[in-house]
């Protein structure tokens, strides 16, 4: 039998993405505009709902990333704007959940073929389970699980979302 453990309700993942979002308009208070580039699925939505948070405060701008999960080393890393544009731009790569970083390190490595002006890493939630040199700098919740534990955010036709210990 598959139990699952609710974590965070709608409400608390709504708290958790309204306190990131101010922490990263403090952290690019001198920036013109944000460029928030989602993980394809669920990082995009969760780009989606930070930018409803801040687009009144600030210019931001989604992108898609698609990261190939299975097979990161032979696909190409796919963006929904020409890499170029995001020269001299202020980037915050979105995910909903941060376990080995294998998956971020790809996502970032098409953005070293340009110059952001800074590069920051967004998780819903960090497992700590990390194999690469990659930390999340805006965090809703950090969960020190087993390895054999799953975690899932589950997001319904609405956007609310729900997150998950499996």
């Amino acid at each position: 039998m598959d139990s699952k453990t609710l974590i965070l309700n709608n409400t608390e993942v709504k708290q958790k993405l309204n306190r990131i979002a101010f922490q990263i308009l403090e952290d690019t208070y001198q920036d013109d505009d944000i460029y928030f580039l989602g993980l394809q699925k669920n990082g995009f939505i969760i780009a989606e709902l930070l930018q409803q948070i801040i687009g009144d405060k600030k210019k931001c701008n989604l992108i898609d990333i698609v990261v190939d999960k299975e097979n990161p080393i032979d696909t190409e890393v796919k963006m929904s704007m020409p890499l170029a544009d995001l020269n001299d731009k202020t980037v915050v790569i979105c995910d909903d959940v941060a376990n080995t970083g294998r998956i971020l390190s790809y996502a970032i490595k098409p953005l070293l073929n340009v110059l952001p002006k800074k590069i920051r890493v967004m998780v819903l939630v960090d497992r700590k389970h990390k194999k690469y040199p990659v930390s999340a700098d805006f965090v809703g919740l950090s969960l020190a699980t087993t390895m054999q534990e799953h975690i899932s955010v589950v997001f319904n036709d609405n956007k609310e979302a729900e997150v998950y210990l499996n």
